[in-house]
């Protein structure tokens, strides 16, 4: 296996006593010939002195100081500066098995593709004594279009970090700055540029559960970032993978009503109005719903309740 150089781009904001483990993690990687790229995006605790200190003893450590932008500024700053032959994401709060980068190399080798994943685990502590838990695996080969049928199965799939990327799919591509779900915005356009995705079944990837995060923080309208992803889905699959069309409308409109509970929570004019907004396109595609092959049987609970404005009397019983 020819040791290319894998670009490591790391985002690092308010993370200071999970970013050690995060670099540590890169440092013990069993595939030496990488370049980690650590963007400090304005964090306002020990961060930035961290991330100096690592770069000041490590001559493959480059450290990039910008104003706070958001997560997707911050990659996009990484892809900017890279000059590997791959690129891949860790988040500064989770770290990777020491194998990591060299079985996902190894991927992209053996299977002539130019895009590879892992699967990930769950971390519920602050310690870093997973490594073990790496096991054997399978390696399956995905289509694009096999690709995205696994995102709509998996939703989480469709993260940016535990994957290995040729750099030249990034060549016309970045991260929308601005949104949350940022990811998933661009991992199907990814997916349809590899043409073929390695997706190998060893959880090298470990995913931090502790602490603040985006997807772990209470109810906010940017939350609603998701209806945009999920309705961006919907019309890619419409234009790319027709076939795949109803599932990817019940998907979104999973989310939707998933959504609606929060609207109803939040008890105030502007979520009324969206939650109203969302209410009639659901009846409006409330019949392919209900007999949806894709629709759970709760869901059509969900959408039988909002028929009947039985709703959110469920939403207050439940929920309050």
């Amino acid at each position: 296996m020819a040791e290319e150089l894998i670009s490591v781009i790391v985002p690092v904001y308010n993370v200071e006593k999970y970013l050690n483990r995060c670099i540590d993690s890169i440092i013990i990687q069993k595939y030496k010939r990488y370049a980690l790229i650590l963007v400090d995006d304005g964090s306002p605790d020990n961060c930035p002195e961290i991330c100096d200190e690592y770069a000041r003893k490590y001559e493959n450590i480059t450290v990039i100081h910008q104003e706070n932008a958001g997560l997707s500024a911050a990659r996009n700053a990484g892809i900017d500066l890279a000059t590997g032959k791959y690129i891949t994401f860790i988040d500064s709060d989770d770290y990777a098995h020491p194998d990591m980068l060299s079985e996902l190399k190894r991927s992209i080798d053996e299977n002539s593709v130019s895009l590879a994943m892992c699967s990930y685990l769950k971390i519920y502590t602050t310690n870093s004594n997973q490594e073990l838990l790496c096991c054997d695996g399978e390696i399956e080969v995905l289509s694009d279009k096999q690709g995205m049928d696994m995102l709509l199965n998996d939703q989480t799939a469709s993260v940016a970090w535990g994957k290995l990327y040729d750099i030249s799919l990034f060549e016309t591509l970045r991260f929308p700055v601005g949104k949350i779900c940022e990811d998933m915005f661009l991992t199907p356009l990814l997916f349809n540029l590899a043409k073929r995705i390695a997706v190998d079944s060893k959880k090298m990837y470990f995913y931090n559960q502790v602490g603040e995060s985006i997807t772990r923080s209470k109810f906010n309208y940017k939350m609603l970032d998701m209806v945009d992803a999920t309705q961006f889905w919907l019309k890619y699959t419409e234009e790319q993978y027709e076939d795949l069309k109803e599932k990817a409308l019940v998907h979104h409109y999973v989310t939707v009503i998933n959504l609606c509970v929060n609207l109803l929570k939040a008890r105030d004019a502007y979520g009324m109005m969206i939650y109203k907004k969302y209410k009639k396109e659901i009846l409006e595609n409330y019949s392919l719903l209900i007999n949806s092959k894709y629709s759970r049987m709760n869901d059509k609970i969900k959408y039988l309740l909002m028929r009947y404005q039985l709703f959110p009397l469920l939403v207050k019983i439940k929920y309050s």
